[in-house]
């Protein structure tokens, strides 16, 4: 990647205790011997926007968009629960845990991070939005049914709830050891309005 380029993506951040939750169960996933490339503990996070390479001089105007769409927002509680996988469980390319909590408060965010960044110039998501917390990717070709078993145990998985009240511009550096993420910029959510 060039230098004046950088390779952005809006998200959630998790705390300490939930990634802990969830790196539990990831772990016990693990046990089972799956080729797959297992996120860290500290990568794990919730994609609002993948934005991909993008020049150093747009980023302020990223974040602007950003911040301006977390202003409109309404902070909301989420928790993550079950497992499953992407595209299907016959062809597992992507593990995750999915969410639950105020998933409507969580979608119009992400409405709202679209909205602001197609209008300066970034194109609007074409598929649904599917909050998710990818914990890993396969390497190859996996087992359907001892992953379906695996996951199958994880149905009532469930992480104490969190607040979400704010949104990250994270940078993504590919290094042989995998991605480091660094915070570029914060935006907070508006109070929660219906109180």
């Amino acid at each position: 990647m060039k230098a004046d380029r950088l390779r952005v993506f809006i998200a959630i951040a998790l705390p300490d205790p939930v990634i802990e939750q969830i790196r539990e169960a990831r772990d016990h996933l693990k046990r089972h011997g799956f080729s797959v490339k297992w996120v860290r503990s500290g990568n794990i996070h919730l994609t609002l926007k993948f934005l991909g390479e993008v020049g150093s001089d747009t980023v302020g105007t990223i974040g602007d968009a950003m911040t301006e769409a977390a202003a409109q927002s309404v902070s909301f509680t989420l928790f993550s629960k079950g497992m499953g996988v992407f595209p299907d469980i016959r062809r597992a390319r992507v593990l995750w845990t999915g969410l639950g909590g105020e998933i409507k408060l969580l979608v119009a965010l992400q409405k709202e991070v679209d909205r602001r960044l197609n209008a300066v110039g970034y194109r609007k998501e074409s598929r649904p939005f599917t909050g998710h917390l990818t914990i890993g990717r396969a390497k190859g070709r996996l087992h359907k049914g001892k992953l379906e078993s695996a996951i199958n145990k994880f149905e009532r998985f469930e992480t104490q709830p969190f607040v979400v009240d704010r949104i990250h511009l994270i940078q993504s550096e590919l290094k042989p050891t995998g991605a480091v993420y660094t915070r570029i910029r914060t935006g907070r959510l508006a109070q929660d309005r219906r109180q």
